[in-house]
Order: structure tokens, then C-alpha cells, then sequence
């Protein structure tokens, strides 16, 4: 079967919006270091390796000061808003969001699992993937123990959870699409 050309030049364009349209609901998730801009230019964040090595810390260099450690993974909800996750070696797991606007952190996920040797949480957590589609969903990988993780399988399913944007709805994921 052969097309014409301007048939074959309207099945590409619909397959590039298509790819568009998954660019515009799923923001990149970013895992090395770099000064990363939000979508609209007013908000800069920065991963850069920790001076001791082994671990992301994450800086505002266009406002706030704070200096995150640990930080797995960061992604832009908006051009105001930051999502990242945070492990428990280092820093204070969970899944946070930084609002440049305001200047604030708020803590969407709390880890539960505290012990001696994490008083701040022992809970793993990687920023996997933000769907801006109605309601803004979070998805990440969990574990509730990282002493007792085995993380040659730990980016699957069987690992993947989720969260809205306001910090409800904390469950395994239902959308398996990666």
C-alpha cells in the first residue's frame, strides 16, 4: 500500500503531536547534576555532587536557602513548582515539593519507617515520573526499609507508588505505564 505524500506528511505530524502531547503531561526527571530552569524561566535549581561524594545536593540559587542532601530526583510541576524525592542516607526521605513563589518546602510524603540508625526515616524514595493530566499525579519508587532493600529490582513495579500533587492519596500505582 503507498501514500501519498501529503497523507504520509499528516501521519507524521499527528504522530509528533502525539509525542508533544506526552513531553507536555510528563515532565523529564532529572538525576545529575546541573542548574535545571523552570519551564517558564523564573526559578532555577540546582543538583550539584556532595563535596563528599556519593550523593545529589539540591540548592535554589534564585532564592532560598536551603541546601537539600540526598536528593534521587527532581522534576517541574510548573514553572513555580519542584517536586523531589530525598533518601534517607544522607538527608530526609520523602517526597517534597518547592513552591518558588513562596520560597517553602511541604512535605508530601512522610516516610514510616523511623529506627536508631535512621531517626529522620528509613524509607527510600526515587522520583520515577509527574503526570500533569487531572489530578497532578506523583509517581515514585518506594521502599520502607533501605538496610533491607534488595535494589537490583527495585525500579518496578512491584516498587512503584503514588501521590497527588496535594500530598493525598498515597498508594501503589494503578498506572503502570512507564
Amino acid at each position: 500500500m503507498t501514500f501519498h505524500p501529503l497523507m504520509r506528511f499528516l501521519i507524521l505530524l499527528v504522530l509528533a503531536s502525539t509525542d508533544l502531547h506526552a513531553a507536555a503531561t510528563q515532565p523529564a526527571v532529572i538525576k545529575q547534576a546541573g542548574k535545571f530552569s523552570s519551564p517558564g524561566g523564573t526559578c532555577l535549581a540546582a543538583l550539584e555532587p556532595s563535596e563528599q561524594g556519593g550523593f545529589l545536593v539540591l540548592t535554589f540559587p534564585s532564592g532560598g536557602n536551603y541546601k537539600l542532601l540526598d536528593v534521587t530526583g527532581i522534576a517541574w510541576a510548573s514553572g513555580n513548582l519542584l517536586i523531589y524525592s530525598a533518601s534517607p542516607l544522607y538527608g530526609h526521605p520523602g517526597i517534597y515539593s518547592y513552591s518558588c513563589g513562596s520560597r517553602k518546602i511541604k512535605r508530601l510524603v512522610a516516610p514510616r519507617t523511623v529506627n536508631k540508625a535512621y531517626p529522620e526515616g528509613a524509607d527510600y524514595f526515587e522520583l520515577q515520573r509527574i503526570s500533569l493530566t487531572s489530578p497532578t499525579t506523583i509517581y515514585f519508587y518506594y521502599a520502607p526499609d533501605v538496610d533491607k532493600e534488595e535494589f537490583k529490582n527495585f525500579r518496578s513495579a512491584s516498587h512503584l507508588f503514588e501521590v497527588h500533587l496535594d500530598g493525598t492519596g498515597f498508594t501503589k500505582a494503578q498506572d503502570l505505564s512507564q
